[in-house]
């Protein structure tokens, strides 16, 4: 048909990076990240700030899926 959509499967790999693209760009969860962010802030530290914010970032990026999920699941 022209026009028909083309269905393709996800392979583990792009499923997480499509799952953790949704969450990190999704304007619903900027709170929920910002909460994260700053209990990752909170925990103490003998880095430089901007080693430290390196480290956040990728922490965030590495485990917001399953700190925000931890989350739903206490609630």
């Amino acid at each position: 048909f022209v026009g028909a959509g083309q269905v393709y499967t996800l392979n583990h790999v792009e499923r997480n990076q499509g799952h953790q693209h949704i969450l990190i760009n999704c304007r619903v969860l900027d709170h929920l990240r910002e909460k994260y962010k700053n209990e990752l802030w909170m925990k103490p530290s003998h880095q430089s700030k901007r080693n430290r914010a390196i480290d956040i970032g990728r922490e965030m990026h590495l485990n917001f899926a399953k700190w925000i999920k931890q989350q739903v699941e206490k609630n």
